[in-house]
């Protein structure tokens, strides 16, 4: 028998990420209150320190929009962007908050620079109070404990590729016991654990102490998923299928519902007048800061390139933009001249292609900086779908195309995901994911994590 111990300590798992925001964001309000009284900023005015008993009240305003902005619901995703984006949501709107809170009661005074120090702290505090949390939970999951003992009720080829999302994502902590499948036949087909069916269910619940039965089987008639319900809701365990759409990625799928009939439409990539002009203006302006603060950078790097190795100091290479149109991609040259332009780019930095020079240039990320030209000009943004070259993008599925409505960027979510050595079109899904979710917070988010990333190389 597998014991199950997640169960037994589900709820403290639950309290452990808002102890620990709580602990976090009171450290950060306090610190941001310290910075404000030693700061050489304030214009000589003389403020009182804010109290202890004051600033639980603002952790607790923080914690509260924590809730509700769902930044504590757990997501099977292959990263964890959309809880980092919620947090940085909910720690701007909880000092916003603090501001309205001070103008109904008239007794407390924010000062602007404890509002700056706050809204920052905020956000590094409580991200790498979730990040400790992470580490904790996953160092469990590594050594077999905390884990949710599930079966999956299916085992063709939906509920295969499943299970190979499972064993892709051991991080959201399942332990897969094996499958069960009415269809002898099929289930024979099935390379991994085939436990049993039906009539097995609830003696495979008992003996391997199951947490949750998933249901993979798209075409299952609604009778047996009634059935397979009533044995999970007899047993006290959760439950959960695959819909017909699993062949749709769910970024493509709206949710609706009238009266108790579910409504499922395809999305479309709809971005509102100011959503457009104000990534427009932040692209602009953000690059022409880039490019004049990196411009004594860029002219060593050039210096270096021309020393390093024969030929032209930047790389001008055809790529497709938004809804297919071609453009001219600048970046430092890091490949030796006589490289074929028309290849998949270098996956490794031991390639035999790359310079010697070159190898560090693409290691920090420091021959993109050309492209800020590419933002200036309107052919690119600074976050999005990275462009690929017209040979890949002829190969190119229905599902690859989405990535075209959206203007390329210089960083994206690709990047900065573990899966960023593989070739961008192999994970479709992270790009999807920027494209149906794109707002100004993501962007900020994405842009801080590839600093981060960029900083790691050097």
């Amino acid at each position: 028998m597998i014991i199950n111990k997640y169960s037994k300590y589900q709820n403290f798992i639950k309290l452990l990420p808002i102890i620990f925001d709580f602990l976090f964001i009171f450290i950060a309000l306090k610190l941001a209150n310290y910075l404000y009284q030693i700061s050489t900023f304030r214009y000589n005015e003389i403020f009182p320190s804010y109290s202890t008993s004051l600033l639980i009240i603002f952790s607790g305003i923080v914690l509260l929009f924590l809730f509700m902005t769902s930044s504590y619901k757990r997501y099977l995703m292959i990263y964890n962007i959309d809880e980092e984006v919620k947090i940085v949501r909910a720690s701007i709107f909880s000092v916003f908050a603090f501001i309205i809170l001070e103008f109904i009661t008239k007794q407390i005074f924010l000062n602007r620079l404890f509002i700056l120090y706050s809204i920052i702290l905020l956000i590094i505090f409580i991200l790498i109070s979730r990040r400790i949390y992470h580490l904790i939970i996953y160092y469990f999951h590594s050594k077999g404990h905390l884990l949710s003992n599930t079966i999956i009720y299916g085992a063709g080829e939906v509920g295969i590729q499943l299970f190979n999302q499972f064993k892709r994502l051991p991080q959201v902590g399942y332990r897969i016991i094996g499958f069960i499948d009415d269809t002898p036949k099929r289930g024979s087909s099935n390379p991994y654990n085939v436990l049993g069916q039906f009539s097995d269910l609830e003696e495979i619940i008992e003996k391997f102490n199951v947490s949750e039965v998933i249901m993979a089987m798209p075409s299952a008639s609604s009778q047996r998923i009634i059935e397979i319900i009533k044995v999970c809701r007899m047993k006290k365990i959760k439950y959960r299928f695959v819909p017909n759409l699993f062949k749709l990625n769910a970024h493509l799928v709206n949710f609706d519902q009238i009266g108790n009939m579910p409504l499922f439409s395809y999305r479309e990539v709809k971005y509102t007048f100011f959503e457009t002009i104000l990534k427009r203006i932040f692209d602009f302006i953000f690059s022409l800061i880039i490019l004049i603060i990196t411009s004594p950078i860029c002219l060593l790097v050039s210096l270096l390139i021309k020393f390093d190795s024969k030929g032209s100091i930047l790389f001008k290479h055809e790529r497709v933009g938004k809804n297919g149109k071609l453009f001219t991609i600048y970046k430092f040259r890091t490949m030796y001249i006589d490289t074929s332009k028309y290849d998949y780019c270098p996956q490794k930095s031991n390639d035999s292609r790359i310079t010697k020079f070159g190898r560090f240039l693409r290691k920090t990320s420091i021959d993109e900086f050309p492209q800020f030209l590419n933002v200036l000009k309107g052919d690119m943004s600074v976050v999005g779908p990275r462009p690929e070259m017209p040979f890949i993008v002829e190969q190119y599925e229905d599902i690859h195309r989405e990535r075209l409505k959206v203007n390329p960027g210089i960083t994206g979510f690709w990047q900065i995901s573990k899966y960023r050595s593989q070739l961008i079109h192999e994970n479709i899904e992270l790009d999807l994911y920027y494209i149906y979710n794109q707002s100004f917070i993501l962007d900020l988010v994405i842009i801080i994590k590839t600093i981060f990333f960029a900083m790691k190389g050097i």
